[in-house]
């Protein structure tokens, strides 16, 4: 994906008061991204679906809105390179919650601790932030 592609995205959901902070995650944040990787957005927020809708209307020419097998999810295949990003919707509560029962109460649950606690502790890469508080610091709290 090109930068600007993704600096607008971001930028979209920035605009948006009910979003507090934009990370990327996954391969792109590590070196182990190749052509068949998607780009992983979480979102940390309540934005509407409405406003979702909006932003991924200017930017994707096919998606799915409001996924919810693990959490609340969509997916977009860019309009201009076909490319796919998966956006991952959460809130502090939910990753605070999380990194507790993971690290303070050593509670696993099969593949997904690991999903949770490795994109906010080792992959992240904060795109906006307008509260200062990474997710990883939530370890801590």
């Amino acid at each position: 994906m090109k930068d600007e592609t993704l600096y607008s995205i971001v930028d979209a959901f920035a605009g948006l008061r009910s979003v507090d902070a934009v990370l990327l995650s996954g391969s792109r944040t590590n070196d182990t991204a190749d052509d068949l990787s998607d780009t992983d957005l979480y979102i940390y927020g309540s934005p509407s679906l409405p406003a979702r809708s909006k932003i991924a209307e200017r930017f994707a020419k096919k998606m799915e809105l409001n996924n919810q097998f693990w959490e609340t999810e969509d997916l977009w295949i860019l309009k201009e390179s076909e490319e796919k990003v998966e956006f991952i919707y959460r809130d502090y509560g939910f990753v605070r919650g999380e990194m507790q029962r993971i690290f303070d109460r050593h509670e696993a649950q099969v593949g997904y601790s690991t999903c949770v606690a490795g994109a906010c502790q080792d992959f992240c890469v904060n795109a906006f932030d307008h509260t200062g508080t990474r997710p990883v610091n939530l370890i801590a709290s």
